[in-house]
């Protein structure tokens, strides 16, 4: 009975997940946004000197034609709302044990980042997937984050590269039910606080290139593994990890943005009760289609 919950529990998350991505590409598709799409001229070209790798595009005639001519604020810029899937590869290992599992999931958020003034960002991610247990068989795992930073963007004369420091709070709620023969529930609860830096550079008004570095300060990680028997709490404080994301932004429109996102994250868990230590590697890529506003 409880694997048949289980088993109900995660089609109907991955059902709601497909969900999610099929109202983004409606949203995007639907034809009363036509104003959307409308066109309007470039920036000005040649701030960067003769030999930027900006004129260099408007140059070719190519270029020209097919990415340029919509621009009333600098692509990856201004205010925006999101949302957009992401996939993700886990592996490392929870103290003596492997770990390997494939997650999906769907990001939703805002943000307002202009030059020489405040940062703020505001993202919420759910995601559901499994892991392979050594002992067989596959868990049911579903996991949900909230983000929140703040930071200040510079930008250099002809507004062609954004460096934005920033930090934050992020928290991370997640689950993970393991079927027989180990019939375990593992919960967690993490506070972390970011302390990057994202840096985007225009290649031409309608491309952009970034690099978004931050390191973790985990404040609090809560881990509890209830079975039928028995219930064992695990707590980590003050842990350090880390993030690489290298975002690739394409302007499609006046008011609409894809951007391409693949990242990396180390994540790790020391018991502050015993010996235990978890080393997680977690790979990803997410696809952001961006209202701006």
């Amino acid at each position: 009975m409880e694997n048949q919950m289980n088993r109900t529990k995660g089609a109907t998350a991955t059902g709601n997940f497909w969900l999610l991505v099929m109202v983004a590409a409606g949203l995007f598709a639907n034809p009363q946004m036509q104003d959307v799409f409308a066109q309007c001229g470039g920036r000005e070209a040649g701030c960067c000197g003769e030999d930027s790798l900006e004129n260099i595009f408007h140059s070719n005639s190519f270029w020209a034609s097919a990415l340029m001519g919509c621009s009333d604020e600098e692509t990856t810029m201004g205010n925006r709302l999101w949302v957009g899937p992401r996939w993700e590869r886990r592996s490392g290992n929870d103290a003596a044990f492997p770990v390997e599992g494939s997650i999906n999931g769907v990001s939703v958020g805002w943000r307002s980042r202009n030059a020489d003034a405040v940062f703020l960002s505001v993202e919420g991610v759910f995601n559901d997937g499994e892991f392979k247990p050594t002992t067989g068989g596959r868990t049911d795992y579903e996991e949900w984050q909230i983000e929140a930073l703040v930071g200040y963007t510079f930008t250099n004369e002809c507004r062609s590269l954004f460096v934005t420091p920033y930090t934050g709070i992020r928290y991370r709620e997640a689950e993970n039910v393991l079927g027989a023969p180990l019939n375990l529930n593992v919960d967690q609860d993490v506070w972390t606080a970011p302390f990057g830096v994202r840096t985007d550079f225009l290649l031409t008004d309608t491309i952009a290139i970034g690099l978004d570095a931050r390191l973790q300060w985990k404040i609090e990680d809560e881990q509890l593994v209830t079975a039928a028997a028995f219930t064992i709490p695990d707590e980590a404080e003050h842990d350090l990890t880390y993030r690489l994301d290298a975002p690739v932004t394409f302007r499609v429109c006046s008011r609409g943005e894809i951007e391409v996102r693949p990242y990396y994250e180390w994540d790790r868990f020391d018991s502050d009760a015993g010996n235990r230590k978890t080393r997680i590697d977690e790979y990803g890529g997410q696809v952001s289609f961006i209202l701006r506003y």
